[in-house]
């Protein structure tokens, strides 16, 4: 679907491709549609980003043996002697989170018109309440149907976000296509509500 919507001249982007015009580059494109890829990009980096952070805390290689270990921002934290990609994961969740619906209200203010794959299955919510807002017509949503154990075997190599259990919504688990819903959940209900907090929450 990606290749046919480049195909009309549709702008699209898909993971970490993109097709904004007849020939290659950015010369020409209206500067709308540029900001909207770049905004995609950020998109991706900050789904990405939380997908790696989930994988390190399932490791053992973030914070304490405690899961639910919440960490401060502050100078005398244990995140003074993470890594820089490590560091990543202790980002405030109302940063994060306001940051994914900056990115994702840009990509819908722009030109781009086809939006495919990760991450906007798992910001549905968003996008369908942002679109109504800020686009004329409703989206068009092109489900492909994939061979379901070739489907499983991707999942299990490259991994999916779902919601702890007690952050997903009324409590019935997964939660894999409302990720921002799942961090402002989890956010209610941290200790003291303060935005230099971080949780474990996947």
């Amino acid at each position: 679907t990606f290749q046919y919507s480049c195909a009309s001249g549709f702008p699209s982007v898909h993971h970490k491709s993109f097709c904004i015009s007849r020939t290659r580059g950015i010369r020409g494109v209206d500067e709308n549609v540029v900001r909207g890829v770049r905004s995609h990009f950020q998109l991706l980096r900050l789904y990405e980003m939380a997908a790696e952070c989930s994988s390190l805390w399932a490791k053992g290689k973030l914070g304490g043996e405690d899961e639910d270990t919440v960490l401060t921002n502050d100078s005398n934290s244990s995140n003074d002697t993470a890594t820089p990609a490590q560091q990543l994961c202790y980002t405030p969740l109302r940063q994060w989170s306001n940051s994914v619906q900056s990115h994702l209200t840009a990509v819908l203010l722009s030109g781009l018109v086809g939006l495919f794959d990760t991450p906007y299955p798992y910001l549905a919510t968003q996008l369908l309440d942002l679109t109504k807002e800020y686009r004329a017509a409703p989206p068009v949503i092109a489900v492909t149907e994939r061979d379901p154990h070739g489907w499983a075997t991707s999942r299990i190599k490259h991994g999916i976000l779902t919601c702890r259990e007690e952050y997903s919504l009324d409590g019935l688990g997964a939660s894999e296509f409302d990720v921002v819903g799942c961090v402002e959940r989890a956010h209610g209900t941290s200790d003291g509500g303060a935005e230099s907090k971080v949780l474990h929450f996947w």
